[in-house]
């Protein structure tokens, strides 16, 4: 919720899709094996890109949803919003992120520096050193609905968030 950026793998190129660096991950590896040793007192929040899994949650899709299910789809976007945000303050600090400009440079350095403009970024937010947002990359903050096929989200998933649904946002 303060933009700092907790982990960062520069491994992939641009246009890997985000499931695709999700299934190759080691924090995917990692929360897989928490989850298969019983913890059961966390939950990552992903976009319709990712599958829906017991641990990492995703909106509902559909247009015909229950009040409930509305509910939690606004709080997961509200929620989920931060990480947008964030992604904008580091493209608007360092334009060489931004989708107009391109790193001319092999994937191991242009990796370094991706990973040094996080390193620079998380500086910043420590010492409160301001930033603003230009408007000449129009960041969207807006969740993107890409959605993946229902096949590859588990049953366990599905059935966690609805849980989730059913006890946190029927009011």
């Amino acid at each position: 919720m303060d933009l700092r950026i907790l982990d960062c793998d520069a491994h992939f190129g641009g246009t890997a899709h985000d499931a695709s660096v999700w299934r190759a991950s080691a924090l995917k590896v990692f929360l897989d094996n928490m989850y298969s040793n019983g913890e059961r007192n966390f939950w990552l929040l992903g976009d319709s890109g990712y599958p829906q899994l017991p641990y990492l949650m995703t909106p509902i899709p559909g247009n015909n949803l229950s009040d409930s299910e509305h509910n939690y789809n606004r709080h997961h976007r509200k929620a989920r919003n931060c990480v947008e945000r964030c992604f904008g303050v580091l493209k608007s600090r360092f334009r060489c992120l931004s989708k107009y400009r391109v790193l001319m440079y092999d994937p191991v350095l242009a990796g370094k520096i991706i990973n040094a403009c996080i390193i620079l970024h998380n500086i910043m937010i420590l010492n409160n050193i301001r930033y603003e947002i230009e408007d000449d990359d129009n960041i969207s903050f807006d969740e993107e609905f890409n959605l993946v096929d229902e096949i590859t989200s588990t049953h366990h998933g599905i059935a966690a968030r609805q849980q989730i649904v059913n006890n946190y946002f029927n009011y």
